[in-house]
């Protein structure tokens, strides 16, 4: 649901007088187009939304302002990053995250303060995933970085050095696998998965056919709730994507163009470095993802 406290409501809309209020009941109507959905009615949603991200900003504030009062302030690395982004009808109509492999959900910040350490001021360009948190917290520490670690330090570019940190590489249960480098992403689905938008609670919440007996077990996780029901359009249910899709992310930021096709070249050079992590690391599509 998208239900901020409501001092922290200061985005919402005191004229909107649509079915939206942030719960979960309304956010699923409103995926399921139970009523004529209006653009009142999706922004709504993204101020509500906007609303939690005020209140979450508040809540760092205190874990901050405890540090300055302790004098800690300026000996402390703080790093700030987030467990996934949020769609709000991106993709398929979509609001939610556990169903979605696209950038509006794995592109998170990070944000990096150390003085003396860490510039001030910098916006950093270069692509890197969340695995370079614990090496980076090691090596600032100036404890040794094990052997296992499998991300690097960033401290190459605080030092105003460039590193390159090689693709990311995403997973979407054993079905869906991402790779994205500075310039293109692209997705390999060649099981023709199509996640599912809703979970069980809010699936029975709406009234919808229980998932509890489905093959996957009814899991309280989007894309789980394998359901089919006769009288809704599946894609009001599902995820509608292809067995492969390729976006120029560099100019398409937020993946509306499939380009795969006019870029064969791309694609293949992409699957081949999806099939050296696959070699790697012993990941096979269809295996059992708890």
């Amino acid at each position: 649901d998208y239900m901020p406290p409501q001092e922290f409501r200061k985005y919402v809309d005191p004229n909107y007088k649509g079915p939206i209020d942030g719960s979960k009941a309304s956010v699923t109507n409103l995926t399921l187009k139970r009523f004529d959905v209006t653009d009142a009615d999706v922004q709504e949603v993204m101020n509500l939304y906007d609303g939690e991200l005020l209140y979450v900003d508040n809540e760092v504030k205190k874990v901050l302002d405890t540090l300055k009062e302790n004098g800690l302030y300026d000996k402390t690395l703080i790093m700030i990053s987030a467990d996934h982004g949020e769609e709000l009808n991106t993709h398929h109509g979509y609001f939610g995250h556990g169903a979605s492999i696209y950038d509006s959900v794995l592109q998170v910040p990070l944000i990096v303060r150390l003085p003396g350490v860490v510039p001030a001021d910098k916006r950093e360009k270069t692509l890197v995933q969340h695995l370079t948190i614990a090496p980076t917290i090691c090596e600032v520490a100036g404890l040794p970085i094990p052997e296992a670690f499998v991300g690097k330090s960033l401290v190459p570019l605080f030092k105003g050095q460039t590193y390159d940190y090689g693709p990311s590489i995403a997973e979407l249960k054993d079905a869906i696998l991402t790779i994205r480098t500075a310039e293109y992403k692209y997705i390999a689905n060649p099981m023709n998965y199509k996640p599912k938008k809703l979970n069980e609670e809010r699936r029975q919440i709406v009234g919808l056919p229980s998932a509890k007996d489905s093959k996957k077990g009814g899991k309280d996780i989007e894309g789980e709730a394998e359901v089919h029901d006769e009288n809704i359009d599946p894609a009001l249910l599902e995820m509608q994507m292809k067995d492969e899709e390729l976006y120029r992310v560099s100019e398409d930021r937020l993946e509306k163009t499939d380009v795969a096709k006019d870029k064969p070249d791309v694609v293949k050079d992409l699957k081949r470095q999806l099939a050296a992590f696959q070699e790697k690391y012993k990941w096979t599509f269809g295996h059992e993802v708890d």
